[in-house]
């Protein structure tokens, strides 16, 4: 019972009552054996090796291949204090990892998943994972309450060093300030990961110029429904978008990264085009998320259209063609991709397959195309293929095939006080308050029955409810 035996002696006596005291225990009839974790823990612990700079471990990864940053991330307090990731967030940081690492070299994706679901930890384990296999900085975008809730949750949840540009200076994870002069500074950061305020790119501040001179392996803006089109509205849909200050920057910035991922819950506010725009600033300097300047998906009237069903499937083989090939589904996306690529010769890396190439098909991948074509609108378009979103309800009612169990535990709640029998009763003043207060819900029901108060009650909560801009009461 949590015995400990600590002694330096050199001595026969000593040395052998120590074993003495070690076979006792050992063969104690009151000894259990260790858990297969805790045999595995200590396993992982004997072979622990501390490396102490990047350099160093770039060397060692010489020896053995590509870098593997595995180890650096099961040893992070995610892992080794908290519960790890769950399975959602597994899948999307191996997504973005894959296609960091995979032949397009590029990771491009919307995360728009519900709130709660743990964007935060998913985008900053993704960014641990491209920093630690490459020497560009990641800079990280997010609004100016949000500085410090980022900072914090890489600190505490991964042990990642970052710093937070506060408008004068930088400051990292320690807290420890470094002085800078004037805004050029900001491409002064102390951390290979730079967290900064939207804020800045919103007004066009000199710093966030700055920010467009240098290269980065990966850009992460949070709140990305911020950057949008000014001139939304009904059957404008076909207009070329009329940027905002954020939505320029990230058409500029998109340019001067490898990777880039947008986080958002609401990629779809008032029209389905703010959706296709996200993915327009996906494409910038990635012909895989829309195609090459060519492309009909990069029509957003057309492609909303053809995935919304506005419009029937196109029946013209070569029309067919234009959409299946500008960009092409790499070979991962299923069996019959990989077999149009095969009988085209194109590796996964090549993201456009030529328009002459339509007479290379043979016969059946030429029918194959045809019948795979419905799915490829259904199920691989830029849409579904770039931007991933999961809502509560839907993981906790699928099950994980490997484990049988749902991909997120459900959490029960039980209402207590909502008979009768269980209210708490008031008595002398309280009561006299509560009696006053049902009064007034019923005489306010009855004046929104009449209708006119109604209305107007409503209009405010809409109006209070939607986009806080210019024009409100004509949303409404």
């Amino acid at each position: 019972m949590n015995y400990e035996l600590l002694w330096e002696d050199a001595s026969p006596d000593a040395v052998q009552w120590v074993q003495e005291e070690f076979d006792a225990l050992w063969n104690s009839p009151y000894a259990v054996p260790l858990a297969e974790a805790v045999i595995q823990d200590i396993d992982r612990l004997a072979g622990r090796r501390v490396i102490a700079t990047v350099p160093s471990w770039e060397k060692e990864g010489d020896k053995g291949g590509a870098l593997d940053p595995a180890p650096a991330i099961i040893e992070t307090l995610v892992y080794r204090q908290e519960v790890g990731l769950w399975a959602h967030q597994k899948f999307f940081v191996k997504t973005v990892f894959d296609a960091h690492r995979g032949p397009e070299g590029k990771a491009r994706f919307v995360l728009a998943d519900q709130v709660g679901l743990g964007k935060t930890l998913q985008l900053t384990m993704a960014a641990q994972l491209i920093a630690l296999t490459s020497s560009r900085p990641v800079l990280i975008i997010c609004p100016k309450p949000l500085l410090w809730q980022w900072q914090g949750e890489m600190r505490d949840m991964l042990a990642m060093p970052s710093a937070v540009w506060d408008g004068r200076r930088w400051m990292d994870e320690q807290g420890v300030e470094y002085a800078v002069v004037g805004p050029e500074g900001i491409r002064k950061c102390p951390r290979s990961v730079g967290i900064v305020s939207s804020g800045l790119i919103k007004r066009r501040s000199a710093a966030a110029e700055f920010l467009l001179k240098q290269q980065y392996e990966c850009v992460i803006l949070d709140e990305a429904h911020h950057a949008r089109r000014r001139n939304l509205g009904e059957n404008r849909d076909r207009e070329a978008p009329e940027p905002n200050n954020m939505l320029r920057f990230m058409y500029a910035i998109a340019e001067r990264t490898r990777s880039l991922l947008l986080a958002t819950a609401t990629p779809v506010q008032l029209r389905p085009v703010e959706a296709w725009d996200l993915l327009d600033v996906l494409s910038r300097g990635d012909a895989s998320v829309l195609g090459d300047d060519f492309s009909r998906w990069r029509k957003a009237q057309q492609a909303l259209a053809l995935v919304m069903q506005r419009e029937a499937l196109p029946t013209s083989e070569n029309e067919r063609w234009e959409w299946t090939r500008n960009p092409l589904p790499p070979g991962s996306e299923g069996r019959d991709f990989e077999i149009l690529r095969r009988d085209l010769g194109l590796t996964n890396g090549v993201s456009v397959a030529p328009g002459g190439f339509l007479s290379k098909l043979r016969r059946p991948s030429l029918e194959r195309m045809n019948l795979l074509f419905p799915q490829l609108v259904a199920e691989h378009n830029p849409f579904i293929r770039r931007i991933i979103r999961r809502t509560r309800h839907q993981l906790e009612n699928q099950i994980d095939p490997t484990t049988n169990e749902p991909l997120l535990k459900r959490i029960e709640v039980e209402l207590l006080g909502e008979n009768e029998r269980d209210a708490i009763p008031l008595d002398g003043y309280f009561g006299d308050a509560y009696r006053l207060a049902e009064e007034f819900c019923q005489l306010l029901a009855k004046r929104l029955q009449s209708g006119g108060f109604l209305k107007t009650l409503l209009l405010r909560r809409i109006g209070s409810t939607l986009y806080a801009g210019q024009n409100t009461a004509q949303r409404c």
